[in-house]
């Protein structure tokens, strides 16, 4: 909410802190995105008519170029993006993660710094948006390279907390220990010689929940884990993944170690690993979801009813379809739906 007022401050200095509030409650502004919905009709209630439109014309309007300075190795770019004015606090909290971090982290501290680097990420979530909105697309390494930090776990589900307004790493966990239980006790009762397979090599007390979850849709769709779910050497690093895997342009979790019991994830889109190794699969599960949504990509065909099913089931941060020119649920991720509800009304 402090990033959304900071955005309107900057168009609207003055404005009493209690009318901002009832102005983004009422009308329901939950991110920063939302303010680029709001129309004349809906400020009038609270806002002069030329506080409305200084505040549609300032996040409509281009302002002029800035030069910005490199930070590290690393080039910030969003001249050419959004250009903001020297007096918007948007540019004052830009010009902070651009001048002021490098100085504070050191050259050592890297994705370290996440942390301190999170409150100026949300500042700065507009610009962000409007970038990997662009069209066309910028490339993931562009995108990694101008924005390093987003690609840290703390900086991305911060990002996707905002963009849809759930705390994604905080559902999932809480849909794994419920309904992922349910769905795994559903499928000890499915006469299926692959479930029962996958099932076999399953110990409740030392496998990993979210990944053995992820396995077992896979081969209830009877979807092929290749391009999506990659085993990977525990001891690899992210260079010698990239280096030796054939990695797919669509988001990978490469898991490090047998799939059931994982030492560690890395997360590659476009063939480039962009995060990782970090221990924790269900983690790994949540940075592979919110790619998807971070950087508006599709799912891919072949494996979209697995991709749905847990987006629906256990994510669900938003309740449109990433499957190509799907706007419904999928037939089939509904069938398991319904009979996982069922199953849990018998049992």
């Amino acid at each position: 909410m402090e990033a959304i007022k900071e955005a309107v401050w900057s168009y609207l200095q003055g404005l009493p802190d209690d009318l901002l509030t009832a102005l983004l409650d009422e009308l329901g502004v939950a991110s920063l995105e939302d303010l680029t919905l709001l129309e004349e009709n809906d400020l009038v209630k609270y806002l002069k008519p030329i506080q409305c439109r200084k505040l549609l014309n300032g996040i409509k309007q281009e302002f002029p170029s800035v030069k910005l300075p490199k930070y590290s190795s690393f080039t910030w770019p969003i001249v050419q993006l959004f250009k903001l004015s020297k007096h918007c606090k948007l540019f004052t909290a830009w010009q902070a993660m651009a001048c002021r971090l490098p100085g504070e982290l050191g050259p050592d501290e890297g994705m370290g710094g996440a942390e301190r680097a999170e409150p100026l990420m949300e500042k700065t979530y507009i610009i962000l948006r409007k970038y990997l909105n662009s069209v066309p697309a910028p490339a993931m390494v562009e995108i990694k390279a101008e924005w390093p930090f987003l690609f840290s776990q703390r900086g991305l589900y911060s990002h996707i907390c905002l963009l849809t307004d759930i705390a994604v790493l905080s559902k999932l966990e809480e849909a794994l220990n419920h309904r992922g239980c349910t769905f795994l006790l559903f499928c000890q009762q499915l006469d299926k010689p692959a479930i029962k397979e996958v099932q076999a090599s399953f110990d409740p007390e030392a496998s990993e929940k979210a990944a053995s979850i992820f396995l077992l849709l896979l081969t209830y769709f009877k979807k092929p884990k290749e391009n999506i779910l990659l085993e990977a050497d525990p001891c690899a690093t992210a260079a010698d993944v990239q280096r030796t895997a054939a990695l797919p342009t669509t988001p990978c979790l490469n898991i490090q170690g047998y799939i059931m019991r994982p030492s560690a994830w890395m997360l590659s889109i476009e063939g480039e690993v962009v995060m990782g190794p970090h221990p924790n699969a269900m983690h790994g599960v949540a940075a592979f979801f919110s790619s998807f949504y971070t950087f508006n990509l599709e799912y891919p065909a072949v494996r979209a009813y697995t991709l749905e099913f847990i987006q629906r089931s256990f994510c669900n941060p938003d309740k449109r379809s990433k499957s190509r020119k799907s706007t419904t649920i999928n037939p089939q991720v509904s069938t398991l739906l319904r009979k996982i509800i069922d199953f849990e009304w018998s049992t």
